[in-house]
């Protein structure tokens, strides 16, 4: 079965995620035409990601692009933050619209990161 077949078929589960697609493709119910491992059979026959596969648009966070140190860092003191706890629940529902990170201080290590207090400028001693 081609990929955009396969992709039809499978975005008709309604899975929701990777470990979704895992039990289903470990499961009696797989259509036996459609590959457990569709990242290896598609490679380069139309395969994207995940997200794309089941329709749910997610993209995994290491192939997401995301803001730079400075313009992130200057979005998210201009929301208004005043907790680490307060912007993650914010980006929860709004981080993939701004492109910023969950967790910054992983994204950010090596290109400017100086803690929390700095990067929401809650750090009034500046």
């Amino acid at each position: 079965m081609n990929y955009k077949e396969a992709e039809k078929i499978v975005q008709g589960l309604r899975l929701k995620n990777s470990e979704d697609w895992k039990k289903y493709a470990d499961s009696s119910k797989r259509n036996p035409r459609i590959p457990k491992a569709p990242h290896i059979v598609y490679q380069g026959k139309g395969w994207t990601s995940m997200g794309n596969w089941l329709g749910t648009g997610f993209i995994a966070t290491r192939s997401r692009k995301f803001l730079p140190f400075p313009k992130a860092r200057a979005k998210v003191r201009g929301l208004g933050f005043s907790s680490q706890k307060e912007y993650k629940e914010w980006i929860k529902g709004n981080g993939n619209e701004f492109s910023l990170p969950f967790n910054p201080w992983r994204t950010y290590e090596d290109s400017g990161w100086n803690g929390w207090k700095d990067f929401l400028g809650t750090d009034k001693s500046e």
